[in-house]
């Protein structure tokens, strides 16, 4: 929240948006805090997801409308550089972050889109070691998102 983004005149993410009854929130974040913070605490990492469910449920937000992402399995690059440096097992370390994002979300009574299954056919590292989806992985997300909000 608050972090610089391209693509707006200031620079920056509008902090209070306005919502519709009918809007819902699709979440994908927690990722980057592990790949780019280096976070290595999944409570932590979590823990700021929580508080972004909170910040949109003070914003009136129905919590049936909230779809918590979680991130992707680590690619096989992440994992090796995790040998080196941030943890010893990174397959442990996504495990418990599942794991904690689904009690989050029931806790807090929103969606959760758990990607733990998603494999080289729904996910690329473009060299970059941060996995984005292929083209069939994007149509997966997509209608998974679809079936949540047709609901």
């Amino acid at each position: 929240m608050g972090i610089p983004y391209g693509g707006t005149k200031t620079g920056s993410l509008k902090l209070n948006p306005s919502f519709q009854a009918t809007d819902f929130i699709a979440l994908s974040v927690g990722g980057n805090d592990f790949a780019l913070r280096r976070e290595t605490d999944v409570s932590v990492i979590i823990g700021l997801v929580q508080k972004v469910v909170q910040f949109y449920k003070r914003q009136g937000v129905n919590p049936q409308h909230i779809i918590y992402i979680t991130p992707y399995p680590p690619s096989g690059k992440m994992k090796a550089a995790a040998l080196v440096g941030l943890c010893k097992n990174l397959n442990n370390l996504y495990a418990d972050c599942i794991k904690q994002a689904h009690e989050v979300c029931a806790k807090e009574n929103i969606h959760i889109m758990d990607l733990s299954f998603f494999g080289d056919a729904e996910k690329k590292d473009p060299g970059t070691m941060i996995p984005e989806p292929t083209p069939y992985g994007a149509w997966k997300l997509a209608k998974m998102i679809q079936v949540i909000v047709l609901k």
